[in-house]
């Protein structure tokens, strides 16, 4: 059997049911603010690149990076028990939710110590430790706990609200950018910016978009739960380093400038994969949701991330090719 016939199976094997329609509806209002998010992350990168230089854009794509990975373990890790709850047992999600921001409260100042040895190695002589502190907190606890809001949503079967929360969370970092852009840039006042605009993003989410859930903190969840989300948060490290790690390697080994291209380069590829994760976002919650009712699950779940990796693969090839050119 073909590749193309293999994943085409196990895609639509579970969606082979009355409910097709719904299914596709439901894709289409992820897959919409899929497309208006893809617009204006499009929007905030060239807007940033343009108001800062390769060297800034370089350092500050690898203090993100840092930050990005350190937030694997935020919350430790029941940011994706969360979702598994409001996919599988929704009453329960108020104390997974509970579970996640005491955990963030504890992996916060632990990341920010761990991160330090880092800053003294790559990032002392060039950025400061304030704003360094600064972009690491955005993403381990701001940006991290508006994604754990989406994807408690998404669990919910709420996709019109997980879309606007990530759109809303992109509009106010793109109009950021363009408040960097209009001031003159630099390093120093994007720092400041972009805390402010992503704290704001959270507040309005936290405000008008959250779940409907009574948040609820039971230590017995906690202690019982607690090992399920530690190997959560390592797989989740293991699939954010593959994306960020090479950001900080850039860095240690040529400089700010070089890292700024590679950061650049990096960004084009990652938006040809946008459109295949509104459709994994929606089936990965059909498969918490029917459990052992799905035969051959583990397949299917393969298939997807081949078919992920391949379209990635390609977008990357095109990339190469036209960066070539130009």
């Amino acid at each position: 059997m073909s590749f193309a016939a293999t994943a085409r199976d196990g895609i639509l094997g579970t969606l082979r049911a009355p409910d097709l329609r719904r299914e596709a509806l439901n894709y289409g209002k992820l897959m919409s603010g899929t497309l208006g998010r893809m617009g204006l992350q499009a929007l905030y990168f060239f807007v940033l690149a343009n108001a800062l230089s390769l060297a800034e854009l370089g350092l500050f794509a690898s203090a993100a990076a840092v930050g990005l990975m350190l937030a694997s373990f935020s919350g430790l890790g029941f940011g994706g028990l969360a979702f598994r709850a409001a996919a599988g047992r929704p009453r329960l999600l108020g104390r997974y939710l509970g579970a996640y921001f005491a955990g963030l409260c504890l992996t916060l100042p632990l990341g920010l110590a761990l991160a330090l040895p880092v800053w003294l190695a790559l990032f002392q002589a060039a950025m400061p430790l304030t704003a360094f502190a600064a972009i690491l907190l955005v993403e381990m606890g701001i940006w991290r706990s508006l994604e754990v809001l989406a994807q408690a949503q998404t669990g919910l079967g709420r996709y019109g609200a997980s879309s606007l929360i990530l759109t809303l969370g992109a509009s106010i970092r793109a109009a950021g950018a363009v408040l960097l852009a209009m001031t003159g840039g630099g390093l120093d006042a994007w720092v400041a910016i972009y805390f402010v605009t992503n704290l704001l993003a959270l507040a309005v989410v936290w405000y008008f978009l959250r779940p409907a859930a009574r948040l609820r903190l039971r230590l017995r969840l906690l202690r019982a739960r607690l090992r399920d989300g530690l190997m959560f948060a390592v797989s989740y490290f293991a699939l954010n380093a593959q994306g960020q790690v090479d950001k900080v390697i850039v860095l240690s080994l040529a400089d700010a400038r070089l890292a700024g291209i590679y950061a650049i380069a990096s960004r084009l590829v990652d938006f040809t994969a946008l459109p295949l994760r509104s459709f994994y976002a929606l089936y990965t919650r059909k498969l918490i949701g029917e459990g052992r009712r799905i035969r051959n699950a583990v397949r299917r779940i393969l298939t997807m991330e081949a078919v992920i990796l391949a379209i990635s693969t390609l977008g990357f090839l095109v990339v190469v090719g036209l960066l070539s050119q130009w």
